[in-house]
């Protein structure tokens, strides 16, 4: 279930329109074809509001979107609603809330609801709005990202800083762009690549931590669709042990668990639920039958991937 929607006084706007807030925060991040789906405008409209905006020279980023999402979630939480945020994402309702439910807890950082929010639409600007325009976007042009710092370039040339934790014999790091839900539902050299991996060698780093779904990656009893495609996570993970085990480094899967369910696929477990809130039901640590769930999942895990 998305975040309850709560009545919240509206942040203060510094274009002459919304919807200009709406290109600012976006336009580089996201595609020009999405901003326009969410404006209900052409999208030659948003370019030419763009330039008018001081956005020139901004050119679009794909990473923004496949890296950056959360970032992207952010910008837009108390400007758009949940369906025009789903829409610049392009995802789809249950992955908006599967990001907010599992990328380290983002909902809960977000402060546990969504902004009741109008949806937006483009309207043409007046004269005394394009004027006001005119001069944000003189300052806006001094102010351009360049080049040298562009998002994301660090990731094409290495990296050296990032020691989470150490000991005598361990040096371990969590991934600068590992995601924190879904992790192995994609390719590690999405945000583990080989040159990542020779760095962390170069510096000594012996270990890495992964966040861990226990119900992506093995058979889930109390809610089976959730673990379709379980065996293939498997296979990922499995890849980037060998991948890492090249260069001296072990993965480390962090699990917090167990996790909890749909309220609606709750319903044959009420026994085994402790508390209920905000749409999901959480399983009872002390029950037997979770305990039993844990044991199992975990030990079939290891003894398929090593």
């Amino acid at each position: 279930m998305l975040p309850t929607l709560k009545e919240v006084k509206q942040i203060e706007n510094n274009f002459p329109t919304t919807w200009q807030t709406v290109i600012f925060r976006n336009y580089g991040m996201v595609k020009t074809k999405l901003i326009a789906k969410v404006l209900s405008c052409q999208e030659k409209v948003v370019k030419i509001e763009a330039k008018r905006l001081g956005l020139k020279k901004i050119k679009y980023n794909a990473d923004w979107q496949k890296k950056g999402y959360i970032t992207i979630i952010r910008n837009n939480w108390y400007l758009l609603s949940f369906s025009q945020l789903c829409t610049i994402l392009n995802f789809t309702e249950q992955k908006l809330e599967f990001v907010l439910q599992n990328e380290d807890f983002l909902g809960y950082k977000l402060g546990d609801f969504k902004p009741n929010v109008q949806e937006i639409k483009y309207s043409p600007l007046t004269k005394e709005e394009i004027e006001k325009t005119d001069k944000i976007r003189l300052e806006v042009e001094k102010y351009l990202l360049t080049k040298s710092t562009a998002p994301f370039k660090f990731f094409k040339k290495g990296f050296s800083k990032g020691v989470a934790f150490a000991t005598k014999t361990t040096k371990m790091v969590h991934g600068y762009l590992t995601p924190c839900g879904d992790v192995f539902s994609i390719d590690s050299k999405n945000y583990m690549p080989t040159a990542l991996l020779k760095e962390y060698a170069k510096k000594g780093i012996n270990a890495v931590w992964v966040h861990g779904l226990l119900s992506s990656l093995s058979y889930y009893p109390f809610c089976p669709e959730l673990c379709v495609g379980y065996e293939n996570r498997r296979k990922k993970l499995q890849k980037l042990v060998d991948k890492c085990g090249k260069y001296g480094i072990k993965v480390y899967l962090y699990f917090n668990e167990p996790r909890a369910l749909p309220i609606d696929k709750s319903k044959n477990y009420s026994h085994l639920i402790g508390r209920e809130e905000n749409g999901v039901a959480h399983l009872c640590f002390e029950r037997k039958e979770v305990q039993d769930y844990l044991y199992s999942a975990v030990k079939d895990l290891f003894s398929n991937v090593k």
